[in-house]
Order: C-alpha cells, then structure tokens, then sequence
C-alpha cells in the first residue's frame, strides 16, 4: 500500500465539541497548516481557491488508481470528543466531467476495520455540482420531521449493521472512493459539527384506516397529473365498489408517471404507510415504484419525498405499502421487516420530509420497453406500527415475528461461536 504524508503541511483546526449550542467548525481548510500531518493513500491534497464554501480557500483532493481504497486520513492525534453533537455538515463539489462517489468513515476505537466502532457513509456528486452533506450520528437524526435540517442531504449509511459508536472518542477519520478507473478530485470544505435535534414530538399512532381514492367518480381519473402516461376509469380490478383506475405507461420517457396531487396539504402524521390495491392485466412482469413528496418542487432525487418499488407478475394482483417509518439504511439494513398483510415496498430518501406537508404521491415506471399497463384502488392510510428492533432476529439469523414451515428451532448441525465459545 503507498502511504505518505500530505506535501501541503497541514494541521487541522480540529476542534473538540464537548456540548452543542450551535453548530461548531471543525476544518475550514484556510491555511497549509490546517492539513499538517494528514496520511494519503494513494491521493493528493491541496489547498484550492474553487468549491470555497466558507472564507477563501477549500481541500481539493485527488484519488488515484490503481488502489482499492484510495484516501485521505485526516491528523487527529488525540481523541475527540464529539458528544452533543448531531451530526456532521460539509460541502463537497465535483469539478470534473463525471460522477464521482465517495465515503466518509469515522472510527471511534483504534485499529477498528470499519464494522465495528465505526460509521461509514456515502455520497455522490454529479459534475458541476456542490452538496452540503449531512452525516448522522444516529437513527434521531432520519427522523421524519427534517424540518430543521432544510438544506441538508443525508448520506447513505453503508456501514453494513448497528454497532458500539462512542462520540466522545473519535480516533480517526478518513475520505475514500472505491477503485477509481482515473484520477477523480473532490472537493471539500467547511466541515463543521450540527447540533443533536432536539427529540421530535410523538405523535399519536393512528389506528384507523383511511381511505384516500376509490376512483368510483370520473373526477377521480381527471385529478391526475402524468408525465408520457394516462389514466382512465375501468370496472375490472376494482376491489373497492364497483371502479378502479387503469395506468397506461409509454416509452420512450425514463420516468413515464401517474401523479395524485392533493388540493391542499395533507397530515399523514400517525399513519404506518400508504397503502393500496395493484394489479397487472398484462402478460409480463412489470417492475413499478411509487414516490411520496412533501413539497411541490421535489424533484425525485430523494429530498423532500420517500420512495419505494416493487415488481408485480403477469395476471396477478397485490396489496402494497409504503411504510412511513424509519429509512433501513440508519440501521445498516437493506430493508425493514414485513408489514402484515401488505407487500412492503421499502421506503428510501434523504433531506427534509414532513408528513405533516403531503403535497403529492405518484406510479412510476423506469424506461419501460413498451407501453405497460396496471390497474389500482382503494388508496388508503394503515394504522401506524410502533417500531421496535429489539430481538427481531433469533441466534440462526432469523425473523423471529414470524412463523414458517422449515424455519429452525433446534439443529445440531448449526453451531455458532462467539469469542470462542459455543452459542448453539
């Protein structure tokens, strides 16, 4: 592995945060000094007067091949601490000609491998193009009131499980992309430390279900909005009084949609997911995604809406839901568990959503191929679920709110160990 110290000396404002009453700076990256001891993998920084969010200069880092990991290990020479904090806030541009992913990986024990002590998250920046990036410290900060985090997109937590992440002693920080192909630069600035939010008030959990479109009217059809796609009133496939409404989605758009935009906002508060009948007349499978947006102007990139997908086979019906719970991702997961009797669609996003704000939800579909058609009704809210993730998988790995035929109970064929002692 080539490892060197940064040629542009540098020795960071690091600043330990030991409460949170406003938001704290943590590099602002002004001075050569301020980068006093950062190692490099295969990379080179270097102060820059471009991507300059805060004061007059920025890090522009550059990440080469052919290293895996190639990275920018920030100097923290003795622990800091971090507790009171939220999360934390920085702004990274991409000058170049293509998209570039990153991670940001904070460790809060010495030679951890990035399971465990540790919190890895991820992002990425189309060309020309400034984020200010969020990190959370924890699952509070995903909450779905980020109203006071306007502004804001969250990175993706790639950690891969929930594991010991202790604030109050951040030992090492680092800057990575994966196998870069070419030399790709980034570049950084005003990293600074956000205020824990303060707890978002429990709502009540509803506990009925409420309809919101049956389509047994026309006015039900013509509220629609659609981008290369049409809906029309049909008697087949209604499973609530007597009509549904059929989708007809064209190509050659990439996202061809039905939009079911509300007259006025709407309060989704307490409710566990939106829910609702599907079926596909055709003769194929169709791979569709629903979105839900708490702004007019959400533009589908994961501010401001939740979305999720799902794929329905040729002649079958099925009853499907968006949950509005926590993003699975804030608990390294790929999804959550299942949602009774509905097919849960998973729910992903980043940025500010307010149920309290529901402005409009859609049917999408993603370059199909040819014009697909699919039947829904009865939209509805379920009663929310209170969600606990304690003890949800059982020592063999497995869902244990669930019974099925085949699952294990007790197998002398599986053992487990733990620090060298047999578990099963």
């Amino acid at each position: 592995m080539k490892t060197q110290l940064a040629t542009p000396i540098l020795s960071l404002a690091l600043l330990s945060c030991a409460s949170a009453q406003g938001v704290k700076p943590f590099a602002s990256f002004e001075a050569e000094s301020e980068i006093q001891g950062a190692r490099l993998n295969h990379a080179k920084a270097e102060l820059v007067e471009t991507g300059v969010s805060e004061g007059k200069k920025a890090l522009g880092i550059t990440f080469s091949p052919p290293a895996s990991y190639p990275s920018y290990n920030f100097p923290i020479s003795t622990p800091l601490d971090w507790s009171g904090s939220g999360a934390l806030a920085f702004e990274v541009t991409n000058p170049g000609k293509e998209p570039l992913s990153f991670a940001l990986r904070i460790d809060t024990a010495l030679g951890s491998d990035g399971s465990k002590n540790s919190r890895t998250n991820s992002g990425r920046v189309n060309p020309g193009q400034t984020i200010t990036y969020l990190m959370p410290f924890n699952a509070e900060m995903e909450s779905p009131d980020m109203s006071k985090l306007a502004g804001y997109t969250t990175m993706r937590d790639t950690t891969g499980g929930w594991n010991p992440f202790n604030l109050k002693n951040i030992v090492a920080m680092q800057i990575f992309t994966v196998k870069p192909a070419v030399d790709s630069t980034l570049i950084f600035d005003n990293l600074r430390l956000v205020p824990a939010l303060p707890p978002v008030p429990t709502f009540p959990l509803k506990t009925d279900t409420k309809s919101l479109l049956s389509f047994e009217t026309e006015a039900d059809a013509q509220n629609t909005k659609s981008t290369s796609a049409s809906a029309l009133g049909v008697t087949n496939g209604a499973t609530q009084g007597k009509r549904a409404l059929q989708l007809k989605f064209d190509p050659p758009s990439t996202y061809p949609n039905v939009g079911f935009p509300f007259a006025t906002p709407q309060d989704f508060r307490g409710y566990g997911g939106l829910a609702f009948d599907l079926k596909n007349p055709t003769e194929e499978s169709i791979k569709f995604f629903v979105r839900i947006d708490s702004t007019t102007s959400a533009g589908g990139s994961g501010e401001g809406s939740r979305s999720g997908g799902s794929s329905l086979e040729a002649g079958q019906s099925g009853t499907f839901v968006l949950p509005f719970g926590m993003n699975p991702s804030m608990l390294g997961m790929k999804s959550l568990p299942g949602f009774g009797e509905f097919r849960n669609l998973g729910s992903s996003g980043r940025g500010k959503f307010d149920l309290q704000n529901i402005a409009t939800w859609q049917i999408f579909l993603v370059r199909p191929a040819s014009s697909q058609q699919l039947i829904v009704d009865n939209v509805r809210l379920v009663p929310g679920q209170k969600e606990d993730f304690n003890g949800i998988v059982d020592s063999y790995g497995q869902f244990t709110r669930a019974e099925w035929a085949g699952k294990s109970k007790k197998n002398p064929n599986l053992t487990f160990k733990s620090r060298g002692k047999t578990l099963i």
